[in-house]
């Protein structure tokens, strides 16, 4: 009896073996960087019927953010061969919600290359087609957000990069002004994810790492941690196995840095059911957890000898 109390104490899941190294709002939270892209990008799509101006000149709406992002970034890249082509009225136009556009016309549409300023300090320069942006542009938001990238009917549509005016960064395929296909993000921090995303959520295989040194490998569903997967901490502690909602649950393998390995069933985070405990002198505890507490009538087996 008095063997079997020892062994319980010896192993009680400390904190330390808890996945405190692991941020789950980390990854939520990295869902609203995004959102001001769709909302933003939402405002040119707005305007009223188009009116004449009498400006000699694009007049400088862009914000201060705004106008930091362009000179860091340098003028935009039109291609030399250009895909779309339209007349170009050298008189800027103005819409009724105040914007102004100058550029390339075809049939009283925005086609061509143009840029576009709205007055809360928004620019827009690129392509556009039949009066939406198209093919390939560069959205500045009034706060420094940035996309460019590919557009498709007025969306980001294609392979892209989102810059948020903090430092985050996102870059990859994007589907109808979402992330969605393969894509990496990226944060002032040092940390960063690479994989794959399904309307604008990790979903499907991914790596995220830490800016502490810990990293997971495997597979997210709707931003969160689930399905199969392995998460290193940066002191060595290695679980590989199931994982419901960024929890351990399931089937699992926990591997500790001095030697002791544990292979059962995993509840929230914590040992709860069948499971075989390994320490590094060979003995071996063999039994059943509830809420990572070892039960008195789990059998300890001795030292295997070779």
């Amino acid at each position: 009896m008095g063997s079997q109390m020892s062994c319980w104490r010896e192993f009680s899941p400390e904190a330390e073996d808890s996945i405190e190294a692991f941020h789950p709002k980390r990854i939520i939270k990295t869902e609203s960087t995004f959102k001001g892209l769709i909302k933003i990008q939402a405002v040119w799509r707005g305007y009223s019927v188009r009116k004449p101006g009498s400006f000699v000149k694009l007049p400088k709406f862009e914000s201060n953010q705004c106008s930091k992002i362009e000179l860091k970034l340098g003028p935009f890249k039109f291609p030399k061969i250009p895909p779309i082509q339209g007349t170009y009225n050298p008189k800027p136009i103005k819409f009724n919600d105040e914007s102004i556009y100058l550029g390339e016309w075809k049939n009283h549409l925005r086609q061509g290359k143009g840029v576009q300023v709205w007055k809360n300090g928004s620019k827009y320069v690129g392509y556009w087609i039949n009066d939406k942006q198209h093919f390939l542009g560069r959205m500045i938001h009034s706060n420094g957000d940035c996309y460019e990238g590919e557009w498709k009917d007025g969306k980001a549509h294609g392979a892209g990069k989102f810059m948020h005016y903090e430092g985050a960064m996102y870059e990859g395929s994007w589907n109808n002004d979402t992330q969605q296909g393969q894509g990496k993000e990226l944060w002032p921090d040092g940390a960063r994810y690479e994989g794959e995303y399904f309307e604008g959520k990790k979903h499907g295989y991914g790596e995220f790492f830490w800016s502490d040194g810990s990293y997971y490998k495997g597979f997210f569903t709707n931003n969160n941690i689930e399905g199969k997967g392995a998460y290193y901490w940066a002191d060595g502690k290695v679980y590989t196995g199931s994982w419901v909602n960024n929890q351990m649950q399931g089937s699992g393998n926990f591997e500790w840095p001095d030697g002791r390995r544990y292979s059962g069933q995993y509840f929230k985070d914590k040992m709860h059911g069948e499971g075989i405990l390994t320490f590094p002198d060979g003995r071996r505890v063999i039994g059943t957890w509830i809420n990572g507490e070892l039960q008195k009538n789990s059998s300890i087996k001795p030292e295997q000898k070779s």
